[in-house]
């Protein structure tokens, strides 16, 4: 036989602890899904409030915008922020209907894990606020440099 006694012993033993790797690799997988898809949020700015003046500086300093174009994108941006802000209150309010219409339904039992869960929620919330590092993208050093440099030049 060409392969030793040993080297059959280390492929049965490769081939026993396969299912073991392939859980691994998938945690692994939703793992890096996971924190992927937090990365985009962070970085499409979920949960925070447009604020128009910083994104008309922005604007300028990356793209540099003349006066005449800060001027027609002021009011451009204003309108969207309160476009965002009405729909947020909206779904807000439809948050909570639907919310009373569950609990509506729910035994007292059910009423009451229910209540557990949505306390549960509220606490990771808090937390993640906590953490500087859920709530803003870091900036580079050059964005910093940028910044410095937009501001004496204002």
């Amino acid at each position: 036989m060409i392969l030793g006694n040993q080297t059959t012993k280390k492929i049965g033993q490769m081939f026993r602890s396969m299912p073991y790797l392939m859980t691994t690799l998938f945690v692994l997988f939703l793992f890096l899904t996971l924190f992927a898809s937090s990365a985009w949020t962070q970085d499409g700015h979920k949960g925070q409030h447009p604020n128009p003046e910083k994104q008309l500086k922005k604007l300028t300093k990356r793209l540099g915008l003349t006066e005449a174009q800060r001027k027609k994108f002021s009011p451009i941006l204003e309108q969207k922020s309160k476009k965002i802000k009405t729909l947020r209150e909206q779904m807000k309010e439809v948050r909570q209907a639907a919310r009373g219409q569950i609990e509506a339904e729910l035994t007292p039992e059910q009423a009451e894990m229910y209540k557990q869960l949505r306390e549960k929620r509220k606490i990771w919330k808090e937390y993640k606020k906590r953490k500087p590092e859920h709530r803003h993208k870091k900036k580079h050093k050059k964005d910093d440099q940028d910044d410095n440099e937009h501001e004496n030049n204002d």
